[in-house]
């Protein structure tokens, strides 16, 4: 091979891969699942969730979020008060405190919540997650970091506290 046509080579490689690197900064999301739909590992998935828990959904780095959770026989989400939409919560294992402080909630206020402090990984691909797709980010819990009652200000908007009498039969509640 002569030497323009490998200069010429290096520099179409190198101008390639500065490209590549140029859209996976824009668009990591959508880069990785691209990559994940074609067959190849999620990148994105942490070694502590399952590959067939996640699929292709792409997550972002390791954060920790702090907010009021709810819980029902539907699922788990968090409000944070920066979202106008709940996040859908995938809880990877059992939290002794976290279901203590939920059924006490429950016993004492006839709603299954809790004020939580959560490390784990958000979604970054858009999606419908939770109970009929209301939350359009899930977060994956590795762990629950603080647990404590909800606001006294969620507390006292919860007019009838009656309605939930007698459910206890109920699995779920």
């Amino acid at each position: 091979m002569t030497r323009p046509r490998k200069t010429a080579l290096l520099i179409g490689a190198g101008l390639m891969a500065f490209a590549a690197v140029t859209i996976y900064i824009a668009d990591r999301p959508k880069v990785l699942a691209t990559v994940c739909d074609l067959g190849l590992p999620n990148l994105s998935r942490p070694a502590s969730i399952p590959a067939d828990v996640l699929k292709c959904e792409i997550l972002g780095e390791r954060e920790t979020i702090t907010g009021s959770i709810f819980t029902s026989y539907h699922g788990a989400s968090v409000f944070t008060g920066k979202e106008t939409r709940p996040v859908a919560l995938y809880i990877l294992r059992g939290f002794p405190r976290l279901d203590q402080q939920i059924e006490a909630s429950r016993k004492e206020y006839c709603v299954r919540g809790a004020t939580a402090r959560l490390t784990g990984w958000r979604t970054q691909t858009p999606g419908s997650y939770g109970h009929l797709g209301l939350a359009k980010q899930q977060f994956y819990v590795e762990s629950v970091d603080d647990v404590g009652p909800l606001p006294q200000t969620i507390v006292d908007s919860i007019e009838d506290r009656a309605w939930c009498r007698g459910l206890d039969e109920f699995d779920g509640y």
